[in-house]
């Protein structure tokens, strides 16, 4: 009678155990991207609204207009590589250029410089799972950093006495790098079940804008340098990206 008690006793404490070790085993969820696929690679413009202008001026009344207010497009190629349902690495690059508006003199003239090169980025991309995401496809948000290289060449000479723009007779070209700090919120959505069209806002912080500074005033132009600095310093601080993709394997 003892043993019977013993054995029964053992087998409702076995029972009673065994669901509370089973229900604390936790399953990790194994990732399977979308449609099993981890590379995604898109064509996007880059959109903003800015006070400067894109590129010298080549008529007069451009310097002379009420509203400074400039529109500015940038290609940029995007490639995405998953790493989980979640996160995605992601690396950028494009053609970049930007000029600014000559100084107000009364008399004589004043430079418009033509600064242009590229930009290449590195980042995390986190997609929103509550939102029905799987990565590299879905609403996401990316942060990563930016390396930003130029070239600044005389551009123009404008000439508020005689109002006239002319190609600029000085000759130099001065490399010039900064960084940048970028914050990016978008969505792809998918147009076809390869296919996706792609649209996000992205803000910048760039930094380094001081070397950039020193690095004119070191070749004979003091005022230049700061004007330069300062356009680099508010350059895509922010931006609107629309463009097409495609999930490549």
């Amino acid at each position: 009678m003892r043993n019977s008690l013993l054995v029964l006793g053992l087998s409702l404490l076995f029972f009673a155990v065994h669901p509370v070790n089973a229900q604390m085993v936790t399953v990790k969820e194994k990732s399977s991207f979308y449609l099993g696929k981890r590379f995604t690679a898109d064509l996007n413009l880059k959109y903003q609204l800015t006070n400067a202008p894109q590129k010298p001026f080549k008529e007069y009344p451009q310097r002379d207009r009420f509203l400074n207010l400039h529109f500015h497009i940038d290609p940029e190629v995007k490639i995405n590589y998953a790493l989980s349902n979640k996160v995605a690495l992601y690396a950028k690059l494009g053609p970049s250029r930007t000029s600014h508006l000559p100084t107000r003199e009364q008399f004589g003239s004043s430079f418009q410089t033509d600064l242009s090169g590229n930009s290449m980025g590195l980042g995390f991309s986190i997609f929103k799972k509550n939102k029905g995401a799987i990565a590299p496809i879905g609403r996401y948000f990316n942060i990563g950093l930016s390396r930003h290289s130029y070239k600044l060449t005389p551009g123009v000479t404008v000439n508020r006495q005689t109002k006239t723009i002319q190609e600029s007779t000085e000759s130099f070209s001065i490399p010039l790098r900064n960084y940048s700090f970028d914050l990016e919120f978008g969505t792809k959505k998918l147009i076809t079940t390869m296919l996706y069209y792609n649209f996000s806002f992205q803000l910048t912080g760039n930094f380094g804008t001081s070397q950039i500074s020193r690095a004119i005033e070191d070749e004979g132009y003091d005022n230049l340098g700061s004007v330069i600095a300062t356009r680099i310093r508010i350059k895509d601080l922010a931006l609107f990206k629309l463009g097409l993709g495609y999930v490549l394997f």
